[in-house]
């Protein structure tokens, strides 16, 4: 199935829209979209974006990915270059299941994160840059890419959940990391504060301007 994927071709059709959320460890995404924490997943925050009618979100990849090795008795820490076709396969599955044009359609990142792995300082993975770059070219997303502003108040520092400890410098320095990362790739970016520091505050009137943009 993952040799097959080369074979998958798609190119960006403005009458879908396929936007990519992304941020830094923290910085909300995951909640802002499916209205779930990672902490309690059986505990809705509020009422997520996936609860709208008409809006379709696509989880992480790569969270899914590690869970399936980590059941099937294999090591999640040991992303080679198979489990990384693997992301890049459920990521490219995602896009091209995205066809409704009446459905607007979000994505806890996607293919183009893939790459910026390979980039990333803190990650040990080996990525296959051609395939990255292939799928970059050949599946575009919609513009803008939202990035949101990492929460100041979540202290990842001490935090096993994730698998890294993350200081407030370092989600920072990814925070606009991530920014420029999808600008050289050719997206627009929005850059979505957290406009709040009570949490169900920030998660609507982060939701609120969302809607305002894509409906614009």
């Amino acid at each position: 199935m993952i040799q097959n994927m080369e074979m998958g071709i798609g190119t960006m059709d403005e009458k879908i829209k396929r936007y990519i959320f992304d941020g830094a460890s923290g910085s909300g995404k995951t909640v802002l979209l499916s209205g779930k924490s990672l902490q309690e997943p059986n505990a809705p925050v509020y009422d997520g974006f996936q609860n709208e009618n008409g809006i379709v979100v696509f989880p992480e990849s790569i969270p899914i990915v590690l869970s399936e090795i980590e059941r099937a008795g294999g090591d999640p820490s040991d992303t080679n270059q198979r489990t990384v076709l693997r992301m890049i396969h459920k990521d490219l599955e995602n896009y091209l299941s995205a066809v409704d044009p009446n459905s607007v359609y979000m994505f806890d990142r996607g293919l183009p994160f893939e790459l910026l792995l390979k980039f990333n300082p803190y990650s040990r993975r080996k990525h296959p840059t051609a395939r990255c770059f292939y799928n970059i070219v050949k599946h575009r997303y919609s513009n803008p890419v939202f990035v949101l502003e990492p929460i100041k108040s979540f202290d990842l520092s001490n935090s096993e959940l994730i698998g890294r400890r993350y200081t407030l410098e370092e989600r920072l320095t990814f925070h606009n990391f991530l920014k420029i990362y999808y600008r050289l790739i050719g997206y627009d970016v929005v850059e979505i504060p957290t406009f709040s520091d009570d949490i169900h505050e920030s998660l609507r009137l982060r939701k609120d301007r969302i809607m305002e943009i894509i409906r614009s």
